[in-house]
């Protein structure tokens, strides 16, 4: 009876650190997506100078 316990909880947190592993991993591609977007924008800015109304 206790080791279906021992398998149940090891079973959950195999699941849970899979799952903080690929939110990460998501987390990590959309930072650097972001700030490839920022560094974009930035450079497309200061390569077109305002227009003057």
């Amino acid at each position: 009876m206790w080791w279906w316990i021992a398998v149940g909880l090891m079973a959950w947190l195999t699941v849970s650190a899979a799952i903080a592993f690929a939110v990460g991993a998501f987390l990590r591609v959309a930072e650097r997506e972001e700030q490839l977007v920022e560094l974009q924008r930035e450079q497309r800015d200061h390569a077109q100078p305002p227009l003057l109304n």
